[in-house]
Order: structure tokens, then C-alpha cells, then sequence
């Protein structure tokens, strides 16, 4: 399956989400009309090693070999619900069923999960 794929909003025509999860990290793009108006960074595909190295204790200890490792998630992996708030509309990103991000019509960046901080490609996600 190819690494981009777009979600249509059946509700809301005009509306799409694009996840691309290409190279080193997995991104949204909020499209409106055709037009890519919000992004979010959503995670890093951490890649493990080849063989394993001998363990050592914590802070150093050995990653995992590829060949035990799903490090990529694929698009049929990903879920999107669509909504209204304050007027606007915007969607949230499901990965296996978790709450990944929020995007929306103009949000740059958006809100993401794993983000511990505001920066440039994605807001803290607050969780409840």
C-alpha cells in the first residue's frame, strides 16, 4: 500500500486529510478545496539494528533488531473522524485506535500526541 493516502470528509465536501508516512517521520496535511491549509507532525520511525550488541545496563542499553521490529505504521493503521468546533472544521487523527492529532483548516502546526512541547511542526496535545 503506498505511503500517502488521503481521508475525504463525507460531511463536510472540500475537505480532506493527508497522511504521508514517507522516510523518518509520519505527517498530516489538512487539505481544504485542494489546498494543503493545516500540518502536524505526528511521529519519528526509529529505526533498531542489524545485530544486537552486548547489554548494558541503563543509560545504554541495546536496541532491538530490525527483523523484530514494526517501526512504520501503514495507512490502513490510521483512522479520522471529522468535526466542528468553534465554527471550524477539523479532524482527529486515530493510529490502532489512539488519539494521535488534531488538525485543522489553518492549524500550523496542529496538536500531536507524542509532542512534549510546542514547536514548529506540532502543539502538545493536552491529554485527559
Amino acid at each position: 500500500m503506498s505511503p500517502i493516502a488521503e481521508f475525504r470528509s463525507d460531511d463536510h465536501p472540500g475537505f480532506g486529510l493527508r497522511i504521508d508516512i514517507r522516510g523518518f517521520s509520519t505527517y498530516a496535511y489538512f487539505v481544504s478545496h485542494g489546498e494543503i491549509t493545516g500540518l502536524v507532525w505526528l511521529l519519528n520511525h526509529v529505526r533498531g539494528v542489524t545485530t544486537l550488541e552486548k547489554f548494558e545496563a541503563p543509560p545504554n542499553p541495546f536496541s532491538n533488531q530490525d527483523r523484530f521490529l514494526d517501526t512504520r505504521p501503514q495507512i490502513s493503521d490510521f483512522q479520522v473522524t471529522w468535526q466542528v468546533r468553534e465554527g471550524a472544521v477539523e479532524c482527529g487523527i486515530y493510529l490502532e485506535g489512539h488519539l494521535m492529532g488534531v488538525l485543522g483548516h489553518g492549524d500550523r502546526p496542529g496538536w500531536a500526541r507524542f509532542a512534549t512541547q510546542d514547536s514548529p511542526v506540532a502543539r502538545k496535545l493536552l491529554k485527559d
